[in-house]
């Protein structure tokens, strides 16, 4: 069978626990469970009615929705039926608008930008990780699938192969381990282009969902993880526009280690040429242009402190470079500039419309994607798949 299998420091396997809720919701429903929170073709079944119940269990009252909703803070999506529908994770987005909107630090304004680049974090990550078309086969989609995982694993073979930070001993075991999984992937892919995709067998069949269960579960915790990650992001005090180069996640959520100033402010730049002028917020302080502004006054001991955590002195030397350019660059107009990944001009009806289309937009993302932390990009994508892929009998 075409599995992927994972091992870890605990006595169960993920592979094990997948497959259970592959085979008990299969027994129970009569298929597998559906892995679609951030899945917009369920918005034509996800009204305001049930937006209005289930935020009402997290103490939100309709009136605080509609308010949302009114002010265009929060957005839901057009369905073909001419309503308004929304994504089973949009509940959560309305928690947090809660949470900022009682800390009074936020304008209506600055809220509604909160939700676009957080929309945009979902969408990208929709791009590099989507759903399935329901009108493909099963196995077309299993054999996309295990040519992405080659495709991906030999760049990240290249990417470690140029990599001049990397001692000897740690660039010789990650090659090790990404060859190992090249060499298993590709021998299940020849396994599974040998079988007829016209006369499966039950046993093929089922092996193939199975696997494709395994695939959409890891699909759907990278779209979690990313999005869980924003959010605590934005919870914590931080702007949408904060970039971080480390960061760890455990149970007790996500833990933020090392800001990129200059990926940082490149953002908030980006940011202030579409007329968007906000403060780059920090938990303790707030970077405007006269200056830092901390939220409560601090002993010199705490504030030697907070000049190590957020590295001020590399902060000052991205403000050097910038310059005034940071505060007021150049506008970018709405109508007529040209696409940014392709340069055909095309008509903006939006003032964050940078492409001419869907396939220059998901280009461009999924290259920045990989390009800020390549081996980070990948793995997020595999994040606890193992190329171990069984032939079914």
């Amino acid at each position: 069978m075409f599995e992927t299998s994972a091992s870890s420091g605990h006595d169960f396997s993920l592979s094990e626990v997948i497959d259970g809720v592959y085979h008990w919701s299969t027994a129970e429903f009569g298929q597998p469970i559906g892995l679609n929170l951030f899945d917009q073709r369920l918005s034509e079944a996800i009204d305001y009615n049930w937006l209005v119940e289930k935020v009402s269990k997290d103490g939100i009252s309709e009136q605080e929705l509609r308010e949302l909703l009114d002010k265009g803070i929060l957005k839901g999506f057009s369905t073909r039926g001419g309503s308004v529908g929304f994504l089973l994770y949009t509940p959560e987005q309305v928690k947090t608008l809660k949470t900022l909107k009682a800390l009074a630090r936020y304008s209506d304004d600055e809220l509604r930008h909160i939700v676009e680049m957080w929309n945009a974090e979902i969408e990208c990550t929709l791009e590099v990780v989507p759903y399935d078309d329901p009108e493909i086969p099963e196995y077309d989609h299993l054999r996309g699938k295990m040519a992405e995982y080659i495709g991906e694993t030999k760049r990240q073979i290249g990417y470690v192969e140029n990599d001049s930070t990397s001692s000897d001993d740690d660039r010789r075991r990650r090659l090790e381990h990404f060859k190992s999984e090249l060499e298993n992937a590709e021998r299940a892919a020849r396994r599974l282009d040998a079988w007829n995709s016209n006369a499966l067998t039950d046993k093929m069949k089922s092996s193939i969902g199975r696997s494709l269960f395994r695939w959409h579960w890891i699909d759907e915790w990278v779209r979690i993880d990313n999005a869980q990650r924003f959010q605590s992001k934005i919870l914590e005090g931080y702007s949408p526009e904060v970039f971080f180069s480390a960061w760890s996640q455990g149970s007790a959520g996500v833990t933020f280690e090392r800001i990129d100033w200059k990926t940082t402010l490149q953002s908030f730049q980006e940011t202030r040429s579409r007329g968007k002028v906000f403060p780059l917020r920090m938990p303790d302080f707030d970077l405007v242009e006269r200056g830092l502004i901390l939220h409560e006054p601090v002993t010199a001991d705490a504030y030697a402190n907070l000049y190590k955590k957020y590295r001020i002195d590399e902060l000052r030397t991205e403000l050097v470079k910038l310059g005034p350019g940071l505060w007021n660059p150049p506008r970018k107009s709405i109508i007529g500039l040209s696409c940014v990944e392709c340069g055909r001009p095309f008509e903006r009806t939006l003032a964050s419309k940078r492409y001419c289309s869907d396939k220059c937009r998901s280009r461009a993302k999924q290259r920045r994607y990989r390009e800020r932390d390549p081996e980070r990009a990948r793995l997020s994508q595999v994040r606890y798949w193992t190329s171990y892929l069984e032939p079914a009998n």
